[in-house]
């Protein structure tokens, strides 16, 4: 399989009509991507979203939420890759499109029931409006919050003192 994103041990592409996906999935189905031999498989499809990519960052306090980041990603294909990271553009919340996919982010922790920690939602700027790709709980842009030692975690932990 192909690999990229956050997902460890994972194939992915991007089928062009049905029977190439149809491809894809079988051919994910019969690969083993686990250690753990009672690891059921599985495979998930997904629409293609045409539109930008964005990240909104949030923490969490029982279940009060708030924004930390907004960043916009920059994708494309290179080199035979269909997505391929050129950048991650943090930028501000200064204006209604940003606003609303701030707004679309919360109540997706809302909807999940998420309370407590950080979360990272990526969602796509779609002519119908946001769209949900993926939410990433427990952790910020570019990585995971491991302990009280990280300065991702000191950022949270300070955010909260009155």
């Amino acid at each position: 399989g192909g690999g990229g994103g956050g997902g460890g041990g994972w194939g992915g592409g991007r089928g062009g009509g049905e029977p190439q996906a149809r491809h894809m999935v079988e051919t994910l189905l019969s690969e083993r991507v686990s250690l753990d031999t009672e690891a059921e498989g599985g495979a998930l499809c997904q629409e293609v979203l045409e539109g930008e990519e964005w990240v909104v960052d949030t923490v969490s306090r029982a279940g009060e939420h708030k924004c930390v980041a907004l960043w916009r990603y920059g994708k494309g294909e290179a080199n035979g890759a269909p997505f391929v990271n050129f950048y991650d553009e943090l930028r501000p919340c200064a204006g209604e499109g940003e606003e609303r996919l701030v707004r679309y982010a919360l109540a997706v922790l809302d909807t999940l029931g998420w309370r407590w920690g950080p979360a990272h939602i990526e969602v796509k700027r779609t002519s119908r409006g946001p769209v949900l790709v993926e939410v990433n709980a427990g952790r910020f842009n570019g990585g995971r919050v491991g302990g009280t030692s990280t300065p991702d975690t000191r950022l949270w932990l300070c955010m909260w003192r009155q």
